[in-house]
This record gives C-alpha cells, structure tokens and sequence, in this order.
C-alpha cells in the first residue's frame, strides 16, 4: 500500500454471512462468510472464514487462514497464507509466506517468497528470493529470481506412503523455464533450466541446462542436454 495514513478510516467486520463492498478502511476482519465487491485499500486485511472477491486489493499486511476465491488483484507489503487463495489475478508484494495453497492465474511477484505449501501460478513467478520447500504439487509457467532454491520435503513415513498410492500427493515442482543467478533444485520437471551456477538434485527431469560458471548433475536426476554459455 502507498504510504498514507489510514488511521481516520474506519474498520470492516464481518461476521456470519454478509455482503461488503470497496472502500478505504483501517482494517478488515472476516470471520464468516462474505461476497466483497469493489477495491479495497486498508492497513491490514484478515480473512479467518471465506471470501468471494471482485476487485482488488492494496493493504500493507494480508493474513489467510481461510478461503478467498474471485476475481482479485492483490498489493500487499507482506503476505501470509496458511488457508488458501484461488483468485483470477495477479499477487504483488514485498515478502509472501505461503504454507497453505495460492493459485493465481496472473503473475506472481515479490522480493522474497517462502514457500511450504503448494501452488498453481498460471504466468509468472519472480522474486529476489525464492525458497520451495515441496510438500505437494508446484507449478508455475515461469519462475525467475537471483536465487531459487527447491528441495524436497523430509516428509513423514505416512505422507511418503500416502505419495506412493497417490501420485497426485508426490512432492514436485513443475515450470516451463527456471532462470535465476544460483538455482538449486530437487524433485522438479522443467523444459529449460538457466543460471550462473546450477544444481539438478535427485528426482529432476530437465530438457535443457543452460549454465555460465558451474553446473552440478546428481546421478539420481535426468537431463536431456547441457550448454555451457560463454
């Protein structure tokens, strides 16, 4: 949000059902179940219940413990999503904390972005920093950044059973291109892997490494072809 002092606004609560519409706020709480029309700007923005957005989002913190579905496009300075987001948009901000689900079916960019859950991001993932730890499902069309790094969940022995009679619940990343400055990655399929110094760690399956000072291949990963950029 743009630096403005939003402390004579007042709140918006909702509780139980109701329908709320845009508007500048100071802060946003739902705790039941809400239709939001119009663009919303406030200082800080909790969802606990659901949500079925139409308009967009500009706030300094965004916290989902619950479901927001709709048509949203979201500017937040930080995010933190232990519920789930599914939202025709795209997600802009400073630092995302994701330990639940975001799909987004726009972009996704921030400085730092800090993954322990799943996502489904339709464009593009870009950040300064971004750390996947694979509990689940990942993809994205593209991913870039100065450092990527990806591994595989130490997951319990239940949950590595359940991927086994599940493929759906086996921890992968998925993504057209990968290009960053160090990329690391484990347990991701990609047609096109590109950066400074790489490394493909067990269960990768690459089309093509595109690498300009080192490039690390772990004999439990495949890849298909390797450049050596000058």
């Amino acid at each position: 949000m743009k630096n403005s002092d939003m402390s004579s606004f007042g709140n918006l609560s909702v509780k139980g059902m109701g329908q709320a519409y845009g508007g500048q706020y100071r802060h946003v709480v739902i705790d039941g179940l809400a239709r939001v029309s119009g663009n919303v700007q406030c200082e800080t923005f909790r969802l606990n219940g659901m949500s079925r957005m139409n308009g967009s989002i500009d706030t300094d913190q965004m916290t989902i413990n619950g479901v927001m579905n709709g048509k949203a496009s979201i500017i937040a300075k930080r995010v933190n999503i232990d519920g789930k987001v599914n939202v025709r948009g795209s997600l802009v901000s400073d630092e995302i904390v994701l330990h639940g689900l975001l799909n987004l079916e726009g972009d996704c960019e921030a400085e730092q972005v800090i993954v322990r859950g799943g996502f489904g991001i339709a464009g593009l993932l870009n950040a300064g920093t971004i750390e996947v730890d694979l509990h689940g499902r990942c993809k994205a069309g593209e991913m870039g950044g100065s450092t990527i790094r990806v591994t595989r969940s130490r997951s319990s022995r239940a949950s590595r059973l359940l991927s086994r009679i599940i493929p759906a619940f086996e921890p992968q990343l998925q993504a057209g291109v990968i290009e960053g400055d160090d990329v690391h990655l484990e347990a991701t399929r990609a047609s096109v892997v590109r950066g400074r110094r790489v490394y493909i760690g067990p269960g990768c399956e690459v089309d093509r490494v595109e690498y300009e000072l080192e490039l690390v291949v772990d004999h439990a990963a495949q890849v298909r072809e390797t450049v050596k950029q000058q």
